[in-house]
């Protein structure tokens, strides 16, 4: 019976092939490594307001936008994944946090470029 066929190892830099995500080597270190760079200082999404009441209304307003606006600005179609906040918030009783105004639809890639000129903005401003 054939196997599937070996994929790289994801771990950066790492020449290995196997069947898994990571090789060997890296299996535990991957996985602690997948964690570590999905955490940072901030508190949970259900703390910072992105509950269940959340995701409908997500779900709702990506079905009438469904279109990234930047991506839009640039003359391509590319389907929104995100929901984003134009104006950040500090939290679900933040003023700015509900209001349809306040939301864009954003592909993943637009949507990463933006915080991260925030964040710079951010620790420039300190």
């Amino acid at each position: 019976m054939p196997y599937k066929p070996k994929v790289p190892c994801r771990w950066p830099g790492c020449p290995a092939l196997g069947y898994a995500k990571y090789c060997d080597a890296h299996a535990t270190q991957g996985t602690r490594a997948d964690r570590a760079r999905h955490t940072d200082d901030r508190p949970a999404a259900t703390v910072r307001g992105y509950t269940a009441r959340w995701a409908r209304y997500r779900a709702g307003y990506l079905r009438e936008h469904p279109l990234c606006v930047e991506c839009e600005q640039e003359v391509v179609l590319e389907p929104a994944v995100i929901v984003d906040h134009i104006v950040p918030v500090q939290g679900p009783d933040d003023p700015l946090f509900w209001p349809e105004t306040n939301h864009q639809s954003l592909c993943f890639s637009h949507h990463e470029k933006k915080k991260a000129r925030e964040k710079k903005e951010r620790t420039q401003g300190n």
